[in-house]
């Protein structure tokens, strides 16, 4: 249980969330999405159903923007 928690809290640290990534973008959670599945510009990340974004590769991107 321990290191499940560690875990988690590392994957804070280094991906965000479809949904915490919308919001700093302002758009809905279906356009982010989209954006997720067709974008080259930073990297996305699939694990199972679930979608996560690098923040390094992210955050590289947006400051460009």
């Amino acid at each position: 249980v321990f290191y499940d928690l560690i875990y988690a809290v590392f994957l804070m640290l280094i991906v965000y969330r479809v949904d915490e990534f919308a919001q700093l973008l302002a758009i809905s959670n279906r356009a982010a999405y989209n954006l997720c599945n067709t974008t080259k510009d930073f990297k996305v990340i699939r694990l199972g159903t679930s979608i996560r974004v690098s923040k390094q590769s992210f955050d590289d991107w947006f400051a460009a923007v």
